[in-house]
């Protein structure tokens, strides 16, 4: 299934970049064209990595070691 949605992917890259003659000012235009002019909403994933924090399960909370501690 992810080889068939990476290569979905790779055919729309190729065609966007075919149809516009594989120049790179010219792709740059129209994706920044389509970012402007879509109703879809773009989101920033950057902030939310660094706020959130790992939560360590209660067994090992303020442990720095994988083993039980009767060990």
């Amino acid at each position: 299934m992810a080889d068939e949605i990476i290569r979905e992917l790779w055919q729309v890259k190729d065609n966007i970049a075919s149809n516009h003659n594989y120049d790179l000012k010219r792709l740059v235009k129209y994706l920044r064209n389509k970012k402007r002019s879509g109703n879809h909403q773009i989101v920033d994933l950057r902030s939310i990595k660094k706020a959130a924090k790992p939560i360590a399960p209660p067994d090992l909370q303020g442990s720095t070691s994988l083993l039980p501690a009767n060990r």
